[in-house]
């Protein structure tokens, strides 16, 4: 805008001072200013508009040229439009330009011979061109930088969505453990509660046991809380609390549903040391989560654990004498959170109802052999 102003300001001096002594006649003066005018002021959008400036400019100037007024400045305003063009300009219009625009300048020497000879015509038409060039490669070098930028922000944008799509992933990991740790506790608890209060008049020591076995219970559940906590800090302080539970866990675990009047069996085949922690870690959440849903729902008395740990394999059968139908199978977070658990190791979970009548889950879990 400002150098529209400046231009249109030296157009009209021209026309006004500068050559008032020329023997210009007042029509052809309005008219020069009228053009000029124009010219200058198309300058003002070369930059958001360069192809429409230069149109402008280039129709102005000519129409200047076509009335007979010869000048020494306002052509120039061209050459300033032609660099804009090869600077801002895109496509075919960038390039219809260059022609047109040395086609300009020459017209000028055409109707005025006496500005100059051939010479001093390929001379300023050769400015044209250098001028369109030079707008190019400044064009260009505002087009890397444009570039640059815009792969610049998409990195930052993929780095923001990886990083929103780990904390969503670390969201439901955590979700899943603490449905885990509290799904498992609560419903031990609960079966021992209702025994308790069944019994606490008939046989004291049978309640004593059963708030025993609550109070127990609530310890571990508060101990795997602050295991998940210390994981979520970061806090090594304590490798005690960092401990993740596995296969070798499995017999500690069945011994709270021992207590509640569910038998459970643990059969292990192989040898767990090599087994990954996060594989152990899914094997033992499938089996808390499995046997959660028989305490809860099979009304079994007894139940079966079978692990086999293979070649960078484990295979994990589960059933027990229960009664439940196929309706009763139904996909909630706890079936979910194992199928998910299974499909993160390249493996694959089945459940149905056993010949029993229980539930019966059998699934297998991979993993790469270490490099």
């Amino acid at each position: 805008m400002f150098l529209a102003a400046a231009v249109l300001v030296l157009t009209q001096s021209e026309v006004w001072v500068f050559t008032a002594d020329d023997g210009y006649t007042l029509a052809l003066r309005v008219a020069a200013s009228v053009l000029t005018a124009i010219a200058s002021a198309a300058l003002a959008f070369r930059q958001t508009r360069p192809a429409l400036a230069f149109a402008v400019n280039s129709a102005a100037v000519l129409s200047t040229i076509a009335v007979g007024y010869p000048s020494d400045f306002y052509q120039w305003t061209n050459l300033i439009a032609i660099y804009s063009l090869g600077a801002y300009g895109s496509g075919w219009q960038r390039w219809a330009g260059l022609p047109a625009g040395v086609a300009g300048v020459l017209s000028y020497f055409v109707r005025f011979p006496d500005e100059g000879n051939s010479a001093i015509a390929a001379f300023a038409a050769s400015l044209w061109v250098v001028a369109w060039f030079a707008g190019r490669a400044y064009g260009a070098r505002i087009e890397r930088a444009q570039l640059r930028t815009e792969r610049d922000l998409s990195r930052q944008l993929a780095e923001a969505n990886e990083g929103r799509l780990a904390l969503e992933e670390e969201r439901n990991r955590i979700a899943g453990e603490l449905h885990d740790i509290i799904g498992h506790s609560v419903n031990v608890m609960l079966v021992h509660a209702e025994a308790g209060r069944r019994e606490i008049r008939r046989d004291v020591d049978t309640a004593a046991q059963a708030f025993d076995t609550i109070s127990d219970t609530g310890r571990k559940a508060l101990s795997e809380l602050d295991r998940v906590l210390a994981l979520l800090r970061q806090d090594d302080s304590d490798p005690a609390l960092l401990h993740t539970p596995g296969i070798d866990d499995l017999n500690g675990l069945a011994r709270t549903f021992i207590d509640t009047g569910l038998d459970v069996t643990i059969s292990l085949t192989g040898e767990p040391d090599g087994v990954p922690d996060s594989v152990g870690l899914a094997t033992y959440r499938i089996v808390q989560e499995a046997l959660t849903n028989t305490l809860k729902h099979a009304s079994a008395t007894h139940a079966i654990v079978a692990v086999v740990v293979g070649d960078h394999e484990v295979q994990l059968q589960i059933g027990d004498d229960g009664t439940i139908g196929d309706s009763e199978i139904q996909p909630g977070r706890g079936i979910l959170g194992m199928r998910e658990r299974v499909a993160l190791h390249q493996g694959s979970i089945h459940m149905s109802v056993s010949a029993e009548g229980g539930l019966g889950i059998s699934a297998t879990m991979r993993w790469e052999p270490a490099a």
